[in-house]
Formats: C-alpha cells, structure tokens, sequence
C-alpha cells in the first residue's frame, strides 16, 4: 500500500438525466418554457479530479491524503462524508467554499454544465507530510502563480525521495501556460492527460510522437487518455495502446479523474505499465457505464485478470 497525496478540486455532480432547460428564464413563474420535467431521479456524488480520484485511491486500499477547496456548507459535507466513509484525510483551508457542478445529461450522452468553481486549492498543505506519492491536477481557477508554486513543491517531494504524477488538464494546457507548464512537466515522473491536452503541450498530433516528446522531455511514464479509443502509456520498456469498447448513448463524466486514480495505484503496486492501462481503462469503462461517478463503479476482480 503507497501513501498517496491527491492536489486537486474536489466537489459534488449533481447529474440531471435530461437537458437543461435552452430557453430564457423568461417571466418569474412556472411555465413550459422554463421547467423541463426528467424521467430520473437527479443523482448527487463527490466529484473533481481531486475528489474522485482520492475515493478511488482510497477504494483501492491506498493510504490517502486529499489537499483540496471543501467548505462547510451542505454540498461540503455531503462530499466530506463520502470521503471520509472510505478513509481520505482532508486537508482545507477553514472558510473554504465547494465547487458545484449541474450537468445535464441529453438522451444521446451530450451534456451541458452550469459549474460554480468554489474556492481555491491550498497546494502547499502537501509539505507539511512526506508521501511516496503525490499526484495533483488542474482545475478552473488556475493562474500562471499555480503552475509556479506546483513547480517548486514537485521539486521538494522528488528530492525528499516522493514520486509525482501530473495531470494538467485543460486549464493548464492553454497557451498563456504552455511555456512554463512544458518546464514543470520535465520535473515529473509521470505526466496523465487527454491527446488533445498533452498534444498541446509537445506541439504533436500523432499520439505515439506525443508520448516519445513527453519521455524525452523527462517524466519516466506518459500516459494519454484517448476516449472512445482507450488509452496508450509510454515508459522506457516501450508503448502499449489499449483499446475499449466504448459504451454508447452515454456522458463521460469522471472517467479520466477515475482513469488517473486506478492507474497510479497499479503503476505504484509494481505492476506493468500494459496491466495498469487496462486496469485504469475497464474502470473508466464502468464509470461510464454505470454513470455514478467515483463511487459507483465496481471494483470487483478489477485486477484479477493483470
């Protein structure tokens, strides 16, 4: 069992299975033009790339540590009663408001979001503790001073003997970013993203060339996340695609968050890089499939077959 730190956004999905109302507000009453009646029961769970892959962290019987925003106010306590119910340790700051997320759902698995980004991550909280690992993501309130200070505390965990993983996502991966973030990517050992994000970051289309820019730049592992075609991983023993089935007629949300979390705990385990993929990717296949997010996904013989 690894001693992992997760540095992310943590909040609650709240999913409605049905589009979100298109039209105006219009007048201050109940009309057909701004209440949209669903079929299902909203669904409410602990969300973010912080939050969801901590849950699968500590899920998988990994010793976790989530440096995140959680307030107080009842979407915060949901979430922390979610994690705290399989073992993550909190750290926030104590006026610290939650992210929301509403995201409605469309029959054909499209969706729309009405987000509130909640407070910001105290990255620093990680120093105070060593850890084998310490994996952190961006999320929507990063600025240029978040890629700098995540820079020297990946830094400091390297050269007190911790690992880290870094997952940029989309915010980092813009251009105000791309010089600094290519630096702080050198400084990792492992870099997860989609194509697209870690595309921007080497200035490469083809996926494989993407993976052997990321190698050469310094990370020892590379994987990129590639939707409906799976997923490859590139380390020095060589690349491995991996496929899936994908589900149809169904929305992705918190499947690369829970793709970072199966991965790394495979990958800190000892087991290769082939078997960590198609563990990370069959998880993410449920969360899919299952549309319950992070914790509502089977685990069962999850590794039995790598």
């Amino acid at each position: 069992m690894a001693r992992f730190a997760v540095l992310g956004n943590t909040g609650v999905d709240i999913t409605l299975q049905g589009a979100l109302p298109s039209a105006p507000a219009g007048s201050d009453g109940w009309t057909d033009r701004n209440v949209r009646f669903l079929d299902q029961s909203p669904a409410a769970v602990v969300a973010g790339n912080g939050g969801a892959a901590a849950h699968v962290l500590a899920r998988l019987g990994e010793q976790v540590t989530l440096v995140t925003a959680l307030g107080t106010d009842p979407f915060g306590r949901m979430a922390r009663d979610q994690l705290e119910g399989v073992g993550v340790e909190i750290r926030t700051e104590e006026d610290a408001t939650t992210p929301v997320n509403i995201i409605g759902v469309a029959e054909a698995g499209g969706r729309a979001s009405a987000y509130y980004t909640g407070s910001s991550v105290p990255w620093k909280f990680v120093l105070e503790d060593r850890f084998d690992w310490v994996f952190a993501a961006g999320y929507g309130q990063v600025g240029l001073e978040d890629l700098d200070t995540l820079g020297a505390i990946f830094g400091t965990v390297r050269n007190g003997g911790g690992k880290v993983a870094f997952d940029p996502g989309p915010w980092f991966a813009r251009a105000p970013f791309l010089v600094r973030l290519k630096e702080v990517v050198e400084g990792v050992d492992c870099v997860l993203g989609t194509e697209e994000e870690l595309g921007g970051v080497v200035s490469e289309s083809d996926v494989e060339t993407i993976a052997s820019r990321l190698l050469s730049s310094g990370p020892a592992c590379a994987a990129v996340k590639r939707g409906r075609a799976g997923a490859l991983v590139a380390t020095e023993s060589g690349v491995v695609h991996q496929p899936v089935d994908p589900v149809e007629d169904a929305h992705s949300v918190g499947a690369g968050d829970c793709f970072n979390a199966v991965f790394l705990s495979a990958f800190a385990r000892g087991r290769s890089p082939s078997e960590a993929v198609r563990s990370a990717v069959e998880f993410s296949r449920r969360v899919v499939e299952g549309g319950g997010g992070a914790a509502g996904a089977s685990m069962d013989g999850l590794f039995d077959s790598v």
